[in-house]
Formats: C-alpha cells, structure tokens, sequence
C-alpha cells in the first residue's frame, strides 16, 4: 500500500465523520505553532475505545511503520485477567495480525498475575518483517521475549517466546527490553538485568557480543547500569547501544558483531541520576535523548554525535516533559513528543528540530491529543516520508487507560 493512499483513507474517514482533528503545541522556546497542522486519526484512533479498544485497562506503548507506511501498534494491557502483549495493524483500517490484537495477544495468555508486562521496542527489516520485544512475568521473575511477523504469521527466533525467553540464562528478573534490527538483518535486543545491562543478538542462536550477554554486560561492572536502548549503527551494519549508570553518567558504544567500541566517552553526567536512555540513527545521523534529574525543571535532554564528539541540543522539552519519545526524520533531526504535566490534564505535545532550534508541530488546540482526561506515556513513529504518528495511553477517567493515537502529514 502506497503512503498516500494511508494517508487519504486517514483523512477520507476524519472527513466522513464530520471531524477536523486539529492540535497545537507551545515549545520552548517560546515560537507561535503553524494554525495549518492537520492531526487527524488513523480510523477510529481517537475515539472511544481508541485503537485497544478492550474496555481500559492499557499500558505501555511502541510503535513502528513499515516501508509501505502500514503502521504497527504493540502494547500490553490486562483486560484479559492478566497482563498480555497485543499488537495492530492500520492499513486503512485496524486489524489483528492471527489474533494478535485479542485473547492472549502475541504472548498467548502466558504472562501471569503478579509482575510487570510491557513491550519494550517494536522494529521491522528490510522485508517488513515486524519484531516486538517485551518482558513478562512467568510467576517466578520477569523475562524477556520476541516474536516476528512475516505478514503471514507470528514466529519465534529459537525459543524466544516460550519458557524464560532471551533471558533465559539469568536467575534474576529482567527488564524494559528495546530491540532493532541492523543493515544485515540481523535482530539484536537489549535488556536490564540485576542492574546489569545486556545485549544479545540473533545468528543461528541467542548471544552476545564480547560479553554483553554475561554478567556484568555493557559496564563491566556489576550492578551499576539503569536502563539499555539500542539503535542501528550509523552509516554502516551493527548496533549502537546507549546506557544510563547509577553514578548519573550516560553511555554510548558501537558494535559490528565481533567487539564494541566506546563512542566519544561520556555523553552527559548528571549528579544525581539520568535515566530512560533513546537513542536512534537514520543514515548517518546518531541523536540520544534522557531524563537529567540534574534539569530543574525535569526537561528531556538531547544530543547528536557530530565529527567525532557529542553536541547538545537545547532541552526539547517544557517543565517536567520527561514522558518522552523520539524518532529521526529523513534529514536525521530528532522529533520529540511527550505528556506535557500543566494545566488540568495531562496532553500529549511535542516538538520537531529543524537544523536550527525546535519548533512546533501543533495546530490551534494547544496540543496533539486534545483530550478530556489525562494524555501520558506517547509512543512516536515517522513513516517514509515523514509523516509523524503519535500514540499515547488515554485515560478514560474510570482509573484505566486505551491506545490513542494520531497522524500530522509531512504534505509531501
């Protein structure tokens, strides 16, 4: 399916409905948003129950569009008795993939009550072949898996859906997964465990590379590391992965399967503590966004690796913007949204860097998600040419949450 078709089918139905979804966004630094930014909803995205549409009870978030601009939705949620991992399609409309939206979802009804599920990265390959990672609770400890969609049906890369997973060489719980796959088409997933943090990825079977698959993994020392995200690496094959430590410092290294290499030392150092690492490359761009406690007004934090060194972007977020999520656009620029925590709700807003400063990608409402009840923990996907999708778990104001989400056109 071409792009444009997506996008008229998304635009045909808001028009149909007699509704023109518009939202608005106020950035630092203080800029007036283009009034002609038309967010609209993929379907029924932002309506009732949203894209979940499972009577609440959603939480966690990711989201990938493939090279035909089909959008992929993965997210947990408990509506089932327990929580499970669910993932969507919207080719025009949202569809389950064999059940994957419904029943036990991807994860098969086997995560159970009592611990934590959550997709932690969702990516696709050259073939669109569609990975989603996640961790879950097996009754005993949490544990990490995947599953892969071919467009035809859900498999597993050697047992990495079935007993403890990726995971399965470790005693202790595992966590908050991301997962990408590089130029080769080979998949590599990261994943926190015991504050330790580790990298595997997939030839013939699960493993790491020089370590980073064995205590202590990525820091080489134990029991030091927060969270692990990775990226393809640029200009090249390989992965790049980026890590917060406890002592408030933020990593970054690069692999080409055989060993890694430290990129620039250090990117940030916080004082007391820098958490939920981003990092993602298109081309030969490299940008990492985090949480720096050290902000006193809690604003994500973002840098781009450029002739060998780390440079800090402004903060692109406003006072406590910390929910965020990141992507990179064609040219390599960052687009930032988050759950913006002022006024009576929370709102999704975001903003997008255009070689210069950031700049808003709102409309007229003062927001993306423009909602009675509170707009929190966006997921963000750019399709081929740049058309932005933001998703977000909305509160239906009863205690439980669905999967909202909308489009903003690039117009080209």
């Amino acid at each position: 399916m071409q792009r444009g078709v997506v996008i008229a089918l998304a635009l045909a139905a808001v028009a149909a409905c007699g509704r023109t979804e518009l939202a608005k966004l106020d950035v630092p630094p203080e800029e007036t948003p283009a009034d002609d930014n038309l967010w609209v909803e993929l379907g029924d995205s932002a309506t009732a129950g949203g894209i979940s549409a499972h009577g609440g009870g959603a939480s966690c978030i990711a989201v990938i569009v493939d090279t035909l601009g089909r959008v992929y939705v993965a997210w947990a949620d408990d509506h089932a008795g327990s929580g499970q991992i669910y993932v969507r399609r919207f080719d025009g409309a949202w569809s389950s993939l064999q059940g994957s939206g419904d029943g036990g979802g991807i994860s098969r009804g086997t995560a159970v009550v009592g611990g934590s599920t959550c997709p932690g990265g969702i990516d696709v390959d050259a073939a669109d072949r569609v990975y989603v990672s996640w961790h879950q609770f097996n009754g005993i400890k949490q544990s990490v898996h995947l599953r892969v969609w071919d467009d035809a049906s859900w498999s597993e890369l050697g047992a990495s859906a079935t007993g403890d997973g990726i995971s399965n060489g470790l005693v202790t719980n595992s966590w908050w997964p991301s997962v990408i796959v590089d130029e080769s088409g080979t998949p590599w997933v990261s994943y926190t465990s015991a504050s330790d943090a580790y990298v595997e990825r997939w030839t013939t079977s699960w493993a790491g590379v020089d370590g980073s698959d064995t205590a202590p993994g990525m820091t080489g020392v134990s029991n030091t590391a927060a969270l692990i995200h990775v990226a393809r690496a640029p200009g090249g094959g390989g992965v790049a992965a980026a890590w917060t430590e406890q002592n408030g410092s933020l990593h970054v290294a690069t692999s080409d399967g055989a060993n890694w290499t430290a990129l620039a030392g250090t990117v940030g150092t916080s004082a007391s503590s820098s958490s939920r690492p981003m990092i993602h490359s298109r081309g030969n761009a490299l940008v990492v966004a985090w949480a720096d406690a050290d902000d006193p007004v809690g604003r994500t934090q973002v840098a781009r690796y450029e002739a060998g060194s780390w440079q800090r972007l402004p903060a692109a977020t406003t006072a406590g913007g910390q929910q965020a999520a990141m992507a990179l656009d064609t040219q390599g620029n960052p687009v930032i949204v988050w759950s913006n925590p002022g006024g009576a709700t929370r709102q999704i807003r975001g903003v997008r860097w255009n070689g210069l400063a950031w700049s808003s990608i709102d409309g007229p409402s003062g927001n993306i998600s423009d909602t009675s009840f509170d707009a929190t923990w966006p997921g963000l996907a750019l399709t081929p040419e740049d058309d932005i999708v933001v998703l977000w778990l909305q509160s239906t104001g009863d205690g439980t949450a669905e999967i909202y989400g909308k489009l903003l056109s690039s117009g080209t």
